[in-house]
């Protein structure tokens, strides 16, 4: 009876070949690309008219540069700038203060130029990751391919969105991880604090996998970030900004401009929007999503912690994105790491679980768009654990085989069991 079970499953669920996924995502390609096609035609127009959320980035920029740090975070001098600059539907700064030196220059054009000048800026990022995200040159057209067609790419883009920036960084991060330079991989990762809901859970299971030098570098890093804000816009405004991610994160009670609606609620794409959107109560979906995140917390970190070192950090990315407080469809554009982890198994031919981890996100985030994002937290969720299968099905085999993987260090042999 288990045979016929197992036979059934294999005709519903065929092992693709290398050649026959390459020619999946092909046949998807032209699909994906219309849909983005379409994602543009009704996005670009909306950041033009200064509705985009690269608007707060410019705002800020601009209040940098003429001397206007010092109320970063006060709502109302925030909202007078914003609509004299940008649109009349202002949105507050929600970042450290530090990100705003990077918008400084780019305040110095008008809204519309200084939009598609972060437009194409971005673009140029886009081939930079392509090239320096770890992926084997004999497979990088096929992760061009991944990369025109992934949906969070063009949503941050026409946004203005700063996650290709995270993007970049984080692939650097991961390439010096892999290299060994652990503290120089933690040290260049707390530069994109600016996202810390994303970066925070990466150190907090490389903390557990007691990657020493890894959480010496982010600690150096962190101090260096928060003085630099803390320089930009003063310790006042930093304790103003804590108030408001307080608020934001609905732990405080909501302040102005400072609070997450249900509207934004059912767009996030997390666990927390998951359960906020499907349990019923205030406090219920809180608790919930703090249980089931630590319970992912001490999953992810017993069956990562005798993985590989590439196939280590890209599994914290993949874990980072679901447990997220505060992440939308732009915020995923990350997830390509570990989707560049998994190519590489499955071109090899030899993954099922691989395969299924590249097209997952490829699959399920347009299908989330159009439909309930805050249900993408469903797919997520499967591709963390695909992507678990098939980094940690480099082990069954044993301490030999993983002992002639290149990633892995004699530290990753010593955690080893037997």
């Amino acid at each position: 009876m288990s045979n016929r079970v197992a036979d059934y499953v294999r005709r519903l669920v065929p092992d693709l070949t290398a050649t026959r996924f390459q020619e999946v995502i092909l046949g998807l390609l032209p699909l994906l690309l219309g849909g983005q096609l379409l994602l543009w035609v009704v996005l670009l127009p909306v950041g033009l008219r200064g509705d985009a959320d690269f608007g707060m980035f410019y705002t800020a920029g601009f209040m940098v540069r003429a001397g206007h740090s010092r109320q970063l975070y006060d709502y109302d001098a925030e909202t007078r700038f914003q609509k004299a600059l940008v649109s009349k539907t202002p949105a507050p700064y929600t970042h450290l203060p530090y990100e705003a030196l990077l918008f400084d220059p780019v305040s110095m054009l008008s809204y519309r130029t200084a939009y598609l000048a972060f437009v194409v800026f971005n673009l140029g990022l886009v081939v930079l990751a392509v090239w320096r995200i770890q992926v084997p040159v004999e497979h990088r057209w096929l992760a061009a391919a991944i990369f025109a067609s992934y949906f969070p790419i063009s949503a941050a883009i026409a946004d203005g969105q700063d996650s290709i920036i995270l993007l970049l960084i984080t692939g650097v991060a991961w390439w010096l991880f892999s290299q060994r330079q652990e503290w120089f991989a933690g040290g260049l990762l707390a530069l994109g604090l600016f996202r810390f809901q994303i970066v925070l859970p990466i150190a907090g299971l490389m903390f557990l996998w007691k990657r020493w030098r890894f959480v010496a570098g982010f600690a150096v890093g962190t101090a260096a970030v928060l003085f630099l804000s803390t320089w930009v816009a003063g310790i006042d405004q930093m304790r103003i900004y804590g108030a408001h991610l307080i608020s934001l994160s609905a732990v405080a009670a909501p302040e102005a401009g400072y609070s997450l609606s249900q509207s934004q609620s059912q767009r996030m794409v997390n666990l927390r929007a998951f359960f906020a959107n499907v349990l019923p109560g205030a406090h219920a979906p809180g608790v919930v999503t703090l249980i089931a995140s630590l319970a992912l917390l001490l999953w992810v970190a017993k069956r990562g912690r005798a993985i590989g070192r590439k196939h280590q950090f890209a599994l914290t990315v993949a874990f980072s994105v679901l447990v997220s407080y505060h992440l939308f469809v732009y915020d995923l554009t990350i997830l390509l790491i570990p989707m560049m982890a998994a190519l590489g198994l499955a071109e090899q031919g030899e993954s099922r679980a691989a395969k299924t981890a590249v097209l997952i996100p490829l699959l399920a985030v347009p299908v989330g768009l159009l439909w309930r994002p805050f249900l993408m937290a469903l797919p997520l969720l499967a591709f963390l654990l695909a992507i678990t299968r098939a980094f940690g099905a480099q082990t069954d085999s044993g301490r030999g085989e993983l002992v002639k993987n290149e990633d892995c260090s004699a530290v990753d042999v010593a955690r080893l069991p037997g």
